[in-house]
C-alpha cells in the first residue's frame, strides 16, 4: 500500500515563485499526473514529495505517517529525472544495480533482479555498455530500470520523456503505462505535455502559478474545465476562445458570437448569474463544422495531415482565428468564405474573468437541441 497525501504545502521562493497551498490525495496504485506550464510549481511539488525540497509549511503523509521532515533516503521513493542522471563511467548493468549495492544486497540476488528488469525493458543486450554508447530512448529505459529494481513504494517522474523525439515519446508512453500497471506502484508524474497527461494519468492535477486549478480524471477536465486557463491548456489544437456578448434580440436574451446568435439555455447558461454582458465562448476544434449558417469566417491556412486537416479561420467580426479539425476529403482554399456551426451541446461559456458559467445539468437536458440557432 502506498497512499500519498499533501496537506496545504507551501514553498515560497519570493516574487510569486513556488507553490501555495497545494493539497492532494493520491491513491494506492494510482498513476497521478501533475500538469502545467513552466514555472507553475509542478516540479517543486514533486521534489517536496521526494524530500529534495523542504517546505515552508504544510504536511506530507505516506500511508498516514507524516514524512514531511524525513530525508529522501528514508521515504522509500524512486525518482526518474528528465536528464536520466546516469553514471557515465558505469555500465548499464552497474547503473541499474547501484541502488541495490547501496543496500548491501547479496551479489546473486542483485544479478538476478538486474537481469529480470533488463529483460522486461528489452535492454539485456546493453548491460555491458556505458550510457554514452546508447541512444536517448535506451538511456531512459536504463533510468527506469534503476528506479524499478528498487521496488519502492512510490515512483516520482519529472518529465522523463521530454528529451525524446515524437515517435519515441509515443512508444515510451505506452511502455510506461504498461510497466506501471504491471507493478501497480503509485506513480506521480510531472509534465507540461497535455497529451502525456491525458494518455497516462488516472487523474490529473492542473497547476498554474503555484496553485491547483483543477483536479479530476483527464476527460472530465477536458470536457468540464472550470476556467479559461484549464480549457485552453488541455487540447491539441487548443480550444477556440471567442469574444461573446449577452444581448437582447426580438425581446429575448441571446448570446452572440461573431454575428451568430443562440439562446443562452442552449449552452446551459443561466443569464441571472452573469455580471455584465461580456463573455468568452469556447468550442473545441472537433466541435466545429462547415454549415449553411453559423459563424461567418474566412479560411486563413489549411494544414493537410492526410486523412484529416487542421484549418485556421478568421471570424468576420472578431478577427480571431478559429481552428477546425476536418475528417472529410473536401478541400478548402485560403481566402474562401464559409460558415462554421458549433456543437452547442459541447460548447462552453465563461465569464469575462475566465470562470466557467455553463450549467452541465441544464445543457444535457433533452429540451436542448444542439446546433439550433436563434432566428435573425
Amino acid at each position: 500500500m502506498a497512499r500519498l497525501r499533501l496537506d496545504n504545502i507551501v514553498k515560497d521562493y519570493g516574487r510569486g515563485k513556488g507553490v501555495f497551498g497545494i493539497s492532494l490525495d493520491i491513491e494506492d496504485g494510482e498513476f497521478f499526473v501533475l500538469l502545467g506550464p513552466s514555472g507553475c510549481g509542478k516540479t517543486t511539488t514533486l521534489r517536496a514529495i521526494a524530500g529534495l525540497e523542504t517546505v515552508d509549511s504544510g504536511h506530507i503523509y505516506l500511508n498516514d505517517y507524516e514524512i514531511t521532515d524525513y530525508p529522501p533516503k528514508d521515504r522509500d521513493m524512486a525518482m526518474v529525472f528528465q536528464n536520466y542522471a546516469l553514471y557515465p563511467f558505469m555500465t548499464v548493468r552497474d547503473n541499474i544495480a547501484f541502488p541495490l549495492k547501496k543496500r548491501r544486497m547479496p551479489k546473486g540476488e542483485i544479478e538476478s533482479r538486474v537481469e529480470e528488469i533488463a529483460k522486461i525493458l528489452g535492454i539485456s543486450e546493453l548491460l555491458d555498455m556505458k550510457p554514452g554508447q546508447i541512444s536517448g530512448g535506451q538511456r531512459q529505459r536504463v533510468a527506469l530500470g534503476r528506479a524499478i529494481v528498487r521496488e519502492p513504494q512510490v515512483f516520482l517522474m519529472d518529465e522523463p520523456l521530454s528529451n525524446l523525439d515524437a515517435k519515441l515519446r509515443t512508444t515510451m508512453r505506452s511502455e510506461l503505462k504498461r510497466l506501471q500497471r504491471r507493478y501497480g506502484t503509485t506513480t506521480v508524474y510531472v509534465t507540461h505535455d497535455q497529451v502525456e497527461a491525458v494518455t497516462l494519468g488516472d487523474r490529473v492535477a492542473v497547476l498554474n502559478n503555484g496553485r491547483l486549478e483543477q483536479l479530476g480524471r483527464p476527460m472530465e477536465i477536458y470536457e468540464r474545465p472550470k476556467n479559461v486557463f484549464v480549457a485552453s491548456f488541455l487540447g491539441d489544437p487548443s480550444i477556440n476562445m471567442l469574444d461573446a456578448r449577452l444581448e437582447e434580440k426580438n425581446g429575448k436574451q441571446v448570446v452572440t458570437v461573431a454575428g451568430f446568435s443562440f439562446a443562452p439555455e442552449m449552452v446551459g447558461l443561466h443569464t441571472e448569474s452573469i455580471n455584465g454582458a461580456k463573455l468568452k465562448f469556447g468550442v473545441r476544434p472537433e466541435d466545429l463544422q462547415v454549415s449553411e449558417e453559423g459563424i461567418a469566417a474566412k479560411v486563413i491556412v489549411v494544414q493537410d495531415l492526410g486523412r484529416s486537416s487542421i484549418e485556421h479561420y478568421e471570424a468576420s467580426e472578431t478577427g480571431e482565428a478559429i481552428v477546425r479539425v476536418a475528417q472529410s476529403s473536401e478541400k478548402r482554399s485560403e481566402g474562401e468564405m464559409v460558415h462554421l456551426m458549433p456543437n452547442l451541446s459541447r460548447s462552453l461559456v465563461f465569464s469575462e474573468d475566465g470562470d466557467l458559467l455553463t450549467d452541465f445539468d441544464l445543457r444535457n437536458s433533452s429540451r436542448i437541441k444542439a446546433g439550433k440557432s436563434v432566428p435573425q
